[in-house]
């Protein structure tokens, strides 16, 4: 028999009712361990951050010298370490005890000794003369490794109520692992499914786009000076990143308007015209009943990038902020783009003349704030336009 070691099932941790009868010490600890129970709770950052949480939780509440959370193969390499010493506190790996870790593998049960040194069946293991562990526990970490924890300076200091806390705070740090797990996967499942959706918008709108222009890179410029006018405007990350692939289905409408008109090297009579402003409607239709955001935005910039600030556009002459800020912020976008780019009928125009067009109509096309930035900002979106210029 071998008394001062306890090899402690949790089903005997439950049914001996360990934590029925703590002392004040042990009920201290037993709080700051709830302590740390709620900061892994809130660790949402990744694997390494709960684990980190845990072992710098652990390092202010325990009476302890070296902290461990070992990880199983193929992951071994990756394991955290923390060590209290006289220099202050380290996150350097440190020899532990293999007997002990390899004990808890096994049996898949926590294991403490009171002194490791004056264990039978420890005593003589390599790994404990090596180490010098005296007072030593380890519990197993469901699915992922072990948590370890050893002092070198004294003995008894870890027993039945200490190792059933360790034992519950291991199971609290499976299950804050397994939550970002979830959280990875769903934010993985998500980012799969924004691909999916915009690669269809971009496929879309590129269909739309090769049958009115040179290059189908149009789209892409428009998309990204949107999204750079709107972070100079101060909108969210969000929208941002919203408008920059919404914008590029504003003209996705074009599918229905014929060549003719379409691909007319000249100016269009009114009825021509008349057809060609419905492109912004015919986008409308397209777009419209989706319950994506995405698509929900790009529905109202394909209405609204022909309005005018002062009312005069189409399809519906709304006037200022009637108009949806994507709507003004493609506006002035597309209006660029086109100015600088050759068409059927027209050469490209210079920059100085472009940006002396936009100028003239703030406040009458164009919002007069989103406006002034864009041209406050012309030598990034000069260098935008060369960007995504190349072929």
């Amino acid at each position: 028999m071998f008394p001062k070691l306890l090899l402690v099932s949790n089903q005997d941790l439950n049914t001996r009712g360990a934590l029925k009868s703590l002392s004040a010490d042990e009920l201290g600890k037993l709080s700051s361990l709830a302590q740390i129970s709620t900061a892994l709770s809130r660790a949402d950052g990744g694997f390494f951050e709960v684990a980190n949480t845990l072992l710098d939780k652990l390092l202010e509440t325990l009476g302890a010298e070296r902290f461990a959370v070992l990880l199983h193969p193929p992951n071994e390499s990756q394991s955290l370490f923390r060590s209290q010493g006289p220099d202050g506190v380290t996150a350097d790996p440190f020899p532990f005890s293999t007997t002990v870790v390899n004990s808890v593998k096994e049996s898949g049960e926590p294991l403490v000794t009171l002194d490791a040194m004056d264990d039978q069946r420890l005593s003589t293991s390599v790994s404990i003369q090596l180490t010098g562990a005296r007072s030593v526990m380890c519990v197993p970490i469901k699915g992922t490794g072990l948590l370890y924890v050893d002092n070198r300076l004294s003995t008894g200091i870890f027993r039945e109520a200490e190792l059933s806390l360790l034992t519950i705070l291991a199971d609290l740090f499976s299950a804050a692992l397994e939550r970002v797990r979830n959280l990875e996967r769903l934010e993985a499942a998500y980012a799969a499914l924004r691909a999916s959706q915009e690669e269809t918008v971009t496929r879309l709108a590129a269909a739309a786009d090769w049958r009115d222009t040179d290059t189908a890179q149009h789209i892409n410029r428009v998309g990204e000076y949107c999204a750079h006018l709107a972070h100079w405007a101060g909108c969210s990350q969000e929208y941002v990143e919203e408008i920059r692939m919404a914008s590029k289905m504003h003209d996705v409408g074009k599918l229905g308007v014929p060549d003719a008109i379409l691909l007319k090297p000249g100016r269009f009579n009114e009825e021509e015209f008349k057809t060609m402003k419905r492109h912004t409607t015919m986008g409308g239709k397209i777009l419209e009943g989706s319950s994506s955001p995405l698509l929900q935005m790009a529905h109202r910039i394909a209405l609204s990038h022909h309005e005018h600030y002062d009312g005069s556009g189409y399809p519906e002459g709304l006037k200022g902020e009637e108009i949806p800020l994507e709507g003004r912020i493609t506006s002035i976008c597309d209006a660029f783009d086109a100015m600088c780019s050759k068409r059927v009928y027209k050469e490209a125009y210079p920059m100085d003349k472009v940006f002396g067009i936009i100028r003239a109509e703030l406040g009458r096309q164009f919002d007069p704030r989103l406006g002034q930035l864009f041209i406050e900002h012309r030598d990034e979106v000069e260098q935008i336009r060369e960007q995504f210029s190349k072929p």
